[in-house]
């Protein structure tokens, strides 16, 4: 197999105040990712849900599917329905994950006008969009 590594760019990070290496991100393709199509993972959180023994494989779908669908600023909308529906689950199995990722504090509970329910991921565990908007959504979700 011949590897063509010119395809690849990479992004280096540095602490700026210690100026530590923190690693190194590579990307196959022409374009590295923009503004609104990263999301920022809070890794204590993540450590946290990998610890918890309540978290079952279907709840770790449904959040691996909400870092994959989160919208600028926290922004989507993501109703049960739409979980079940692409992540090929029973509604049974979504609902039952979907109240546990709540339970946890990892999704939040919005009604709809029309008392639909829909779910959005808490800002402190991912989020997308600038992290001076983080602070207001953290007020919004409490």
């Amino acid at each position: 197999m011949i590897i063509d590594f010119a395809q690849y760019r990479h992004l280096g990070l540095m602490d700026m105040e210690s100026g530590d290496f923190i690693g190194e991100f590579t990307f196959s393709g022409d374009k590295i990712p923009k503004e609104g199509e990263w999301v920022r993972l809070y890794q204590r959180a993540a450590a946290k849900l990998a610890r918890n023994p309540n978290m079952t494989l279907g709840a770790f779908r449904v959040y691996l599917y909400f870092l994959g669908k989160i919208a600028y600023s926290n922004a989507e909308r993501i109703t049960q329905k739409e979980v079940a529906n692409t992540c090929g689950m029973a509604m049974r199995t979504a609902h039952s994950s979907i109240n546990l990722l709540v339970k946890e504090g990892v999704l939040v509970r919005h009604e709809s006008k029309d008392h639909l329910y829909f779910y959005r991921l808490n800002p402190n565990y991912a989020w997308n969009g600038k992290l001076n908007a983080r602070n207001l959504a953290i007020v919004f979700n409490s």
